[in-house]
């Protein structure tokens, strides 16, 4: 290959590497299938819940059909605030189903199906600093007026929700407020994933033993020069 076309190639690979990375390009992937499968595991989630007797806290009150939502939403998403769920109860099988669901989570949810939603954030103005604290602020909201948290209780749940640590020592008490929460964690762990991310290239970038060396048409003709000058000396 000459060396125009070898520049060209090699930028048109850092291009797809780039749009790969910001969730721009998807390469054979269908994005609604994608969406139509998350779906899918959420309703099987949802049922699952549902349906197994010792999945649930019994002591927990309220409606079955939004604790079992809600508990479906933070395990898929690994928040696992461990608040309701699972039961201390829970019998081989009601494990056996949530292990085959982490499986799920960690594989289907938290792979493809967060990257297809992940193309959202692209479209926000302000950068990933601006999402990112929007976000927490849903939250933070969310918390101060429906569960009644003081402010720095209120931050504190939303950033380690966004985290996905889940301590589970403040969490939503009410069935609005356990609806929204899991709406939220779909949200924020989107936000505080790409913020993380641009926070490991920077700490890669700034650990990196040198620089890395950018490949333009320039620098090929004279490594290429210094090759051959090496050579005729050796001659």
């Amino acid at each position: 290959l000459s060396l125009s076309s070898r520049y060209y190639l090699i930028n048109r690979a850092s291009m797809v590497q780039i749009r790969l990375r910001e969730g721009t390009l998807s390469p054979g992937v269908c994005p609604w299938k994608v969406l139509t499968l998350g779906a899918i595991v959420i309703t099987i989630a949802w049922i699952g819940f549902y349906n197994i007797e010792d999945l649930l806290d019994p002591k927990e009150e309220g409606s079955r059909l939004v604790n079992s939502f809600y508990c479906a939403i933070i395990t898929l998403t690994t928040v696992g605030f461990g608040d309701i769920c699972p039961s201390p109860d829970a019998g081989p099988f009601a494990r056996g189903f949530i292990v085959v669901l982490s499986f799920a989570g960690l594989g289907i949810f938290c792979g493809p199906v967060l990257n297809v939603t992940a193309v959202w954030r692209h479209y926000f103005p302000g950068g990933i600093i601006t999402l990112t604290s929007f976000t927490v602020a849903i939250g933070v909201t969310i918390l101060m007026m429906v569960e009644d948290f003081s402010y720095g209780d209120a931050m504190y749940a939303s950033v380690i929700t966004g985290t996905t640590i889940g301590y589970g020592d403040l969490t939503p008490s009410t069935e609005v407020g356990k609806v929204l929460i899991a709406l939220y964690a779909l949200l924020v762990v989107n936000a505080m994933g790409a913020l993380l991310e641009d926070t490991k290239d920077m700490m890669v970038r700034w650990c990196a033993m040198q620089k890395p060396t950018i490949i333009t048409e320039e620098n090929s003709r004279k490594s290429e020069t210094t090759k051959s000058s090496k050579k005729k000396k050796k001659q």
